[in-house]
């Protein structure tokens, strides 16, 4: 399945410590078509060990749209010396251009440790009572691993327990189906998105 987000490669690593910076997310990830989006998956390890945490998607205003629980495996101080982790959740239908951030958050009694790519920024913030919303954290250079898993599609798609097929979005007018456009909410009212 197509990828929209950063793979490596990698330039450098960090890690950050027990009860600070937590939480770690991407710098926003454009959605190249529309589709549907059924995963996603970040580069990030355990320092000392495994660690536990979650694997969070939101959107272009950083609210929280799916978090997922996860084992993290060991990870090394190198560049390169994590694992990639992938989730798939309860899908979301998503049109070109459509922006989200992809990152973790981990428990604030654990080490994490990461690689990122040259270019690009990536955040970081304490948040120990558990998830919270993308934004207000401090910006640090490099890309981290982060990307969405999706189906390609213009239109919404369905499990029919073997596949993903498609399933166009039509509403009835009082006399026939007639196309139904995608909007989101921008705060104050529906928009076409």
């Amino acid at each position: 399945m197509p990828q929209a987000g950063y793979s490596g490669p990698w330039s450098s690593w960090e890690w950050t410590g027990i009860n600070f910076e937590n939480q770690v997310w991407s710098e926003k990830i454009v959605m190249p078509e529309a589709g549907v989006i059924t995963g996603a998956g970040v580069y990030v390890g355990g320092r000392g060990g495994p660690i536990t945490g979650k694997i969070c998607v939101w959107d272009y205003q950083g609210n929280l749209l799916r978090s997922v629980s996860v084992a993290f495996p060991t990870g090394s101080d190198s560049t390169g010396g994590q694992a990639w982790t992938e989730i798939s959740f309860e899908p979301m239908v998503t049109q070109a251009g459509w922006e989200y951030y992809v990152g973790w958050w981990r428990d604030p009694n654990a080490q994490a440790v990461w690689s990122y790519g040259s270019g690009g920024t990536h955040y970081h913030k304490t948040s120990t009572s558990g998830v919270s919303a993308a934004s207000g954290g401090s910006a640090h250079a490099g890309r981290i691993g982060a990307y969405l898993v999706y189906n390609r599609g213009s239109g919404v798609k369905r499990w029919d327990g073997a596949n993903w097929v498609k399933h166009p979005v039509k509403r009835w007018d009082g006399t026939q189906w007639v196309w139904h456009p995608v909007k989101r909410w921008n705060g104050t009212t529906w928009v076409m998105h």
